[in-house]
């Protein structure tokens, strides 16, 4: 049971990043992305993987490797968009979400 719950939480870790993934892909818009930040949370994410591997904790495991996965995506798309603009966030730049 208790795998089974982190597991659903893993998933939905997972899908909590395609909002974000769907916006840079569909929309070429890097609007709003702190590069430096998600660098950071590739890093942290990388090493607590690591940590997970060795203990070994599958739950953590593959949540590591969906966040690796989702951030390098963000980091991707936002560096091949940088500077690109949706027409959404072009009219209102102060806005955070979609």
């Amino acid at each position: 049971m208790s795998e089974l719950i982190g597991m659903s939480g893993a998933s939905l870790a997972g899908y909590a990043y395609l909002p974000q993934i769907r916006h840079l892909i569909q929309e070429r818009c890097s609007a709003g992305i702190s590069r430096h930040a998600f660098l950071l949370w590739l890093l942290a994410s990388a090493l607590m993987t690591i940590h997970a591997v060795l203990l070994p904790a599958l739950v953590f495991i593959v949540l590591g490797g969906i966040q690796i996965g989702a951030i390098s995506v963000i980091l991707f798309y936002s560096a091949r968009y940088r500077g690109l603009t949706c027409p959404a966030h072009a009219l209102n730049p102060a806005r955070d979400s979609l």
